[in-house]
């Protein structure tokens, strides 16, 4: 009787120290997670006539972060797939920088060509936290952030959004389309299909930006694809308002 009590109080004491380490290995994690290289605005607007703004970086962490910033031009491609590339028409200072714990970094976002006559011009600032060089660091949670820049363009009315929406048959299936006839972004944060005979469905996977003059797809499920006919519904969420719902068609491409 003993013997078997004793191997309870053994059993109990594995299991509570266990579940100790567990919970603090979470905190730490937590806790080194919530700290480190923040920024702010994460969203850039600029407009026609204005020429730079700045960025915030600030170092939460108790250790100097090095970091970098870098200006790509954003595009997209067939089915709204990001195209990054070089550009000199925007550029910031500093590039690279140091900063000690709970230091606070002015980072100036210029723009260096005129503003774009017809069409919103849309770029990516890529701020990377770079790894410690100090061996005695440990672990190191390094931060990425992408910050979308937009720049109004040069016009007499404001510029906006268009987003026509269509279901699209192609050899790989069905497919959600959203091609934004606009001169502005559209950020697409909710889709909601409602069929005309069979329960909604949520589109949740590739929610994000359609750019000017750009288009989206939203491959669907099969069980999805056959519940759709013409009549379908949308309701839709962009750029943080509720669209009232309206039909889409089905076609062939």
């Amino acid at each position: 009787m003993l013997t078997l009590l004793k191997q309870r109080l053994i059993q109990l004491c594995t299991f509570f120290r266990a579940g100790l380490l567990l919970a603090l290995a979470l905190f730490l994690t937590n806790a080194a997670l919530a700290s480190g290289l923040q920024i702010r605005p994460i969203s850039i607007s600029l407009g026609s006539n204005q020429k730079a703004t700045v960025v915030w970086l600030e170092n939460t962490d108790d250790r100097p972060i090095h970091a970098q910033v870098r200006v790509k031009k954003w595009a997209q491609g067939p089915g709204g797939k990001d195209q990054l590339s070089a550009t000199q028409a925007l550029v910031v200072s500093p590039p690279i920088m140091e900063l000690s714990p709970g230091a606070k970094q002015l980072i100036r976002v210029i723009r260096r060509s005129p503003a774009p006559a017809k069409q919103e011009a849309t770029y990516r600032l890529f701020i990377d936290q770079l790894p410690s060089r100090n061996p005695d660091a440990g672990l190191n949670f390094v931060l990425s952030y992408s910050v979308p820049v937009f720049i109004e363009p040069n016009t007499n009315k404001a510029a906006t959004h268009h987003l026509a929406w269509s279901i699209v048959d192609t050899p790989d299936g069905a497919t959600l389309v959203a091609k934004n006839l606009g001169n502005a972004h559209a950020q697409v944060q909710e889709i909601n299909v409602h069929p005309r005979t069979e329960p909604a469905f949520s589109v949740k996977k590739g929610l994000g930006y359609v750019l000017a003059d750009s288009e989206r797809h939203w491959p669907l499920l099969p069980q999805q694809a056959q519940a759709l006919t013409d009549g379908a519904t949308l309701h839709l969420k962009v750029n943080y308002k509720d669209v009232a719902p309206f039909a889409i068609s089905r076609s062939a491409r």
